[in-house]
């Protein structure tokens, strides 16, 4: 009966710990794919916006050099949004 028990408890305890692991996981993962929808749904509106921005700056800057084209005019409007310009250039 004392060998059972030693068995036994250990067993129940560990289901329970895991149990409590599973659901605190669980919750974990939830909030993770979430976070994960709310990320892509961003980028897509974002990227969507910067390729709109690209297009109106080839059109209402064809002769400056860093707007001439959509690839050129879109990674300029990239690189302002990190704020990797110099402010000494665009004045």
């Amino acid at each position: 009966m004392m060998i059972l028990s030693f068995i036994v408890v250990p067993i129940a305890i560990l289901r329970l710990i895991n149990l409590k692991l599973i659901s605190l996981f669980g919750q974990m993962f939830a909030v993770l794919e979430r976070l994960v929808e709310e990320v892509i749904t961003f980028a897509i509106f974002f990227m969507a916006q910067l390729f709109l921005f690209g297009i109106i700056a080839v059109v209402l800057f064809p002769d400056s050099p860093d707007f001439n084209m959509l690839s050129t005019s879109c990674f300029n409007l990239f690189r302002i949004v990190l704020q990797d310009f110099s402010i000494d250039e665009v004045l």
